[in-house]
């Protein structure tokens, strides 16, 4: 990243921010990055979407694509697209007119060929135009992903992506020593300490087994593996995505 996007190399180093950072490349090196707490950083984009990014009416962006001849689109957490397409693709532009909000939850423009596309919708579906090599594979991944990802009870659109609201009835892609938290999955747990006079178990689904001493004004991490971090600037994590 530091020698083929240096800009937004440098930027992400200075403000110490991975955990949640995405990043859109576009055509001659353009891109968009996306920070929950910093917001937007673009560069070499079209004004058309740097001035719908400045403008910040419709709250918060959850996901930018940058298609080649200055086509784009950008997905909000409100479940709205928006989106400048090519003029030749009316099969693109049929499923954008057509989905009602909150449908699309992913999208990505092909930024070095006119006309290919990658569209997730929030029932687990998806439409593309890709080379025939390509969609091969990509056909592949879809048919793996619905077999063990479409038994879950029920969903929502947050973040712009499909979220589990319920336990998947397939074993969860989790590492040892994580769990699930409410809506989401997180490498680092949070243990509350507050009120501990004394030495406590706490056990997680995976039979973790943690000792904690009574340290009422600080938040401790585990991972897993036996690392704390003491106090630990807390951000609250994304939610975790299936798409």
């Amino acid at each position: 990243l530091s020698s083929t996007l240096p800009l937004v190399h440098s930027w992400i180093r200075s403000h110490n921010i991975v955990l949640g950072t995405t990043v859109a490349i576009g055509p001659s090196a353009s891109f968009v990055a996306l920070s929950p707490e910093k917001g937007t950083y673009h560069w070499g984009i079209p004004a058309s979407l740097a001035e719908l990014l400045a403008s910040d009416t419709k709250g918060k962006v959850s996901q930018v694509t940058l298609g080649a001849g200055g086509a784009w689109a950008v997905v909000w957490e409100n479940g709205v697209v928006d989106w400048e397409i090519w003029e030749e693709c009316a099969e693109l532009k049929g499923i954008l007119e057509g989905a009602a909000k909150g449908d699309i939850t992913y999208i990505s423009l092909n930024p070095y060929t006119r006309g290919q596309y990658f569209l997730a919708f929030e029932d687990g579906s998806a439409r593309y135009c890709l080379p025939t090599l390509w969609a091969t594979e990509v056909q592949k991944v879809i048919v793996e992903f619905q077999s063990q990802f479409l038994n879950v009870t029920s969903s929502f659109v947050a973040g712009g992506k499909a979220v589990l609201t319920a336990k998947m009835t397939t074993p969860s892609p989790l590492r040892e020593g994580q769990r699930e938290i409410g809506e989401s999955s997180y490498v680092r747990m949070k243990m509350e300490l507050k009120g501990l006079t004394e030495e406590e178990k706490i056990e997680t689904n995976s039979d973790m087994k943690t000792k904690a001493k009574d340290e009422p004004k600080k938040e401790k991490w585990r991972d897993g593996k036996g690392d704390d971090w003491d106090d630990f600037d807390y951000q609250e994590p994304p939610p975790y995505n299936i798409l």
